[in-house]
This record gives structure tokens, sequence and C-alpha cells, in this order.
């Protein structure tokens, strides 16, 4: 049997080569820094409020205000009262006083009413 060999055998793969292999095979996924500015930026865009960012960053509001650019407003308003849109008609002030008294009498006129209907029923033979 000449010529012919035992075939080697083949060799087992050692755990550091199998972890070669598998990160050879996977693609690499990209990531890129970001700044804090843009981050921040970035999550506004993504609808958080300035507050959610805050606290997903771990940063206090003044900084995420100024990477964000927003600026604290220090005017203060004063009021003023707004001027009236609607007067009312003087017919329509006076008919309402009117009925005011009128209300006001109403108790009185009533009284005088049942006075004279007892006084007619008493005084009938």
């Amino acid at each position: 049997m000449q010529g012919v060999t035992a075939p080697y055998p083949t060799p087992a793969p050692r755990p550091y080569q199998a972890a070669k292999a598998a990160e050879i095979a996977t693609p690499k996924a990209y990531t890129v820094e970001l700044s804090g500015a843009a981050l921040a930026k970035s999550l506004k865009l993504e609808g958080y409020t300035p507050l959610m960012i805050s606290i997903k960053m771990g940063l206090d509001m003044k900084t995420v205000d100024q990477y964000l650019g927003i600026t604290a407003s220090t005017v203060h308003a004063t009021y003023v009262q707004p001027k009236a849109t609607y007067t009312e008609p003087k017919a329509l002030s006076q008919a309402r006083d009117q009925l005011v008294q009128d209300l006001n009498q109403l108790p009185l006129a009533q009284s005088r009413w049942a006075n004279l209907v007892k006084s007619q029923t008493t005084t009938t033979p």
C-alpha cells in the first residue's frame, strides 16, 4: 500500500477560532456618537419634552434648555382690563329697572288683592 497514506484528522475548532468566525460572518453595525446637543435635538424631534430629555440623558433642565436653545422669558406682564365690547341700550336697561320695581311691589299688590277679595266676600249679605 504504497502511495496511500492514512488521512490526517481534521483538527477540532478551538473556542477563539469560533468567535473569530462569528465575528467575521456578522456584518458590522455602524454607530455614531452624538454630542449632547445633537442628542437632545434628536430626542426633541422624536417628540420628547425637555423634562423627558433631561431624565433620559441624566442632565439638569438648564443644560437641556441650553442644548435646545430655550431661553427663559424675564418679561413681567401686567394685566390690563379689557374694554367693554357691548354696551346695553338705554331702553333695555330702563325696562329691566322697571321690571325689578314691579317685582319688588308684587308682594304688596298680592296682599292688597287678598284684602280686597276678603273684604268683598265678608261684606256681601
